[in-house]
């Protein structure tokens, strides 16, 4: 009778193993292929960064202030009330002082403040606001945007979180705007 049990011990005992390990070799195929798929999403993600610091390495972490805050708005109005006050008949005019201040004393510059700064590895996120609306014309506004969004050599990448115009219905005699604008900056560290 032992020896009965034991010979059907046999098969039975051969086919749990078998199965234990056929079991074991899907796990491990499925293994596999998941660390396959994790390691193309890997080289992925590091030929995406080799890209963005090839791309971005030399930007300028001042881009805003050097490019964009260095603008000047309605700089041809600016000029003209220039050219005006310095005319004998218009020297100490209030209305072209005040306007000529307005324009170029800080008022309508574009200058930006810092809302948010994130770190991750490598990478500064840096979100910034204007101070105050500016108002701009066409000229400026197709300025603004070139800046912003165009392909200077030093831009970080650069993206609008707000970008709002309003028409001034101050100025009915000529096209101006109010602009007010939020972007978020990425740049390499």
């Amino acid at each position: 009778m032992a020896l009965f049990i034991l010979c059907m011990a046999g098969p039975v005992g051969v086919w749990c193993i078998y199965s234990a390990r056929a079991c074991d070799l899907e796990f491990l195929s499925e293994e596999l292929v998941s660390l396959e798929t994790l390691a193309s999403k890997m080289v992925s993600e590091n030929e995406r960064r080799a890209y963005f610091r090839e791309k971005f390495g030399s930007a300028d972490p001042n881009y805003l202030t050097h490019q964009v805050e260095s603008l000047t708005p309605l700089k041809a109005e600016v000029d003209l009330l220039t050219r005006i006050g310095k005319m004998p008949s218009f020297q100490g005019f209030e209305p072209i002082t005040k306007r000529l201040q307005f324009l170029t004393l800080g008022k309508n510059q574009p200058l930006f403040e810092e809302i948010d700064r994130r770190k991750s590895e490598g990478f500064v996120e840096v979100e910034s606001r204007f101070i105050h609306p500016v108002t701009v014309d066409l000229n400026d506004l197709s300025a603004f945007l070139t800046r912003v969004e165009g392909s200077h050599r030093y831009r970080p990448q650069m993206f609008f979180k707000k970008f709002e115009i309003k028409r001034d219905t101050i100025a009915k005699d000529r096209e101006s705007y109010q602009l007010n604008m939020e972007v978020l900056t990425r740049e390499i560290r």
